[in-house]
């Protein structure tokens, strides 16, 4: 189990440094490097985009996750999770001035 990991830890250091060190130094002479530098880093904003807009539909008010709480009778769970009590005891208090 270790050896495997110190192996993979390896062989993805290694990938990415015969990756990263041409890129850089194509960065480095090119004319436009702010345009290659965009056109590079692009493909992790996009994967982080859909991570997020993925977490949205599922985690949503009207997502998979509150669909079957509410299938399943836990309609209590759904409307506290989806409620906003942030700092709702604020507003109750006793001690307001």
């Amino acid at each position: 189990m270790t050896f495997n990991s110190v192996w993979y830890a390896l062989i993805i250091t290694a990938v990415t440094l015969l990756v990263s060190y041409p890129a850089a130094y194509f960065l480095h002479y090119t004319k436009h490097k702010q345009l290659w530098l965009l056109l590079l880093i692009m493909p992790t904003w996009i994967n982080l985009l859909l991570k997020a807009y993925a977490f949205i539909g599922i985690l949503g008010k009207h997502g998979a996750s509150t669909t079957c709480w509410v299938c399943w009778g836990w309609h209590r769970i759904s409307s506290y999770l989806l409620t906003p009590r942030l700092f709702s005891w604020r507003r109750t208090s006793k001690f307001r001035s």
